[in-house]
């Protein structure tokens, strides 16, 4: 197995740091409720957005840890053209179809694009929280960003880092699992352990854990 205290340490840095910037903010009161209870709710509301930034840097540090792996972009924004987005519409979502990125369009966020040089097959990852279910707008959503990506995948690691790779592989990584959009374009928080190693869902859990004890404590 392989450690990862160091891991877990950096976790607690990280949550120290945004508990930090949580007792900094000021809260507004509200004349409908009592100011405790309010301030409260208002703490939990502005916690629960730093949270998946938590989760983002643990992960990042988890991935750094498996030596097949390698982090070649962070934060990537990807322009969609219309073009690649019509034959996304048009193509069965199980072909491999493949097509030239083109730039323009709409921008798309992928918190991580990651290179298995075992594999040979790039990841282009997002992690969510997932912990209430998305409407299904928000579902189609996700479903057409992560099967357009891997339409033009491809080109735009060809062309933006000059690899050529067996495979492309689009992942929104749900650390709680609860929206149900399907294995094909999404991961629970079940399948960290199967991508990283035995071990690296328990080591997010943990620092959850301590987020969750030190956002009650404020």
């Amino acid at each position: 197995m392989i450690a990862y205290d160091d891991v877990i340490a950096c976790g607690y840095e990280y949550v120290a740091q945004s508990i930090s910037d949580l007792r900094k903010e000021n809260f507004a009161s509200d004349p409908c409720f009592k100011f405790d209870e309010y301030k409260k709710s208002q703490i939990y509301s502005a916690a629960l957005k730093r949270h998946g930034p938590i989760l983002k840097k643990i992960f990042r540090d988890l991935v750094k840890k498996k030596n097949s792996l390698l982090i070649i972009k962070e934060n990537a924004r990807i322009n969609l053209s219309q073009k690649t987005q019509a034959l996304n519409a048009l193509s069965d979502p199980n072909s491999e179809i493949s097509s030239s990125y083109e730039g323009g369009g709409r921008t798309v966020r992928v918190d991580f694009i990651i290179h298995d040089s075992v594999l040979d097959v790039i990841y282009f990852l997002n992690l969510k929280r997932g912990s209430s279910r998305y409407d299904n707008g928000k579902t189609t959503q996700i479903k057409n960003d992560m099967s357009t990506l891997k339409i033009i995948g491809k080109s735009y690691i060809e062309k933006n880092f000059h690899m050529k790779v067996k495979e492309i592989k689009c992942k929104s990584i749900f650390y709680y699992g609860v929206p149900n959009i399907g294995h094909e374009f999404t991961w629970s928080g079940g399948d960290i352990d199967d991508f990283l190693f035995q071990g690296a869902r328990e080591c997010m859990d943990r620092v959850s854990e301590y987020y969750s004890e030190a956002v009650s404590a404020i």
